[in-house]
């Protein structure tokens, strides 16, 4: 048997080479140092558990509500830092939180706090001023809301699909405490 240096990788039976215990065909996986490695595997298994948890979250889309802007079963992500630092503002797609986390709405902020609110024929009305709303393609002309003023510290909040019959539609006042957080679009 001839010499090896300590540290250096020695050939076993199997003509796989060791080094620190690991056998050469593990090294790509574990790396040199699996302490070392399995530190780096548990910090980022930390990391990603802290963005998913409090930072953007994937959110599936169920129903039709925000047809066809958003279809169902399509992904999106929700940025739940939006709102940190700035108040929802109008044409945010937001995510309201009905019963905990689990049950939520998606929902597009149309009218802000102190606004006028109303749907005349499908077309929406802040303070008596038609919203352009290029993100409706189509809209159901027995829509028929309002007037109803916003109050302080609530948003207004529709569905992007406006085909339906109104009474189908979850929409209304929101309380920007439930709001989870803006869609990434």
């Amino acid at each position: 048997m001839a010499y090896v240096p300590p540290g250096q990788p020695t050939m076993t039976d199997d003509n796989s080479t060791e080094s620190n215990g690991v056998p050469g065909w593990a090294r790509p996986l574990i790396g040199k140092n699996p302490k070392m490695t399995l530190i780096r595997a548990v910090l980022f298994a930390a990391i990603a558990v802290g963005i998913y948890k409090f930072a953007l979250t994937p959110i599936k889309v169920y129903g039709v509500s925000m047809a066809p802007t958003f279809p169902q079963g399509k992904v999106l992500l929700l940025n739940r830092l939006a709102y940190r630092s700035q108040t929802p503002q109008r044409a945010d797609v937001v995510v309201i939180r009905m019963a905990g986390d689990s049950v939520v709405i998606l929902k597009r902020v149309i009218a802000l706090p102190g606004e006028t609110i109303s749907i005349v024929r499908g077309q929406v009305h802040i303070d008596g001023e038609p919203l352009d709303e290029p993100y409706i393609r189509a809209r159901s002309e027995n829509w028929n809301y309002g007037p109803k003023e916003v109050s302080d510290g609530r948003y207004f909040v529709i569905g992007d699909n406006r085909t339906t019959h109104i009474d189908k539609q979850e929409f209304g006042f929101v309380s920007p405490r439930n709001i989870i957080g803006r869609v990434i679009e």
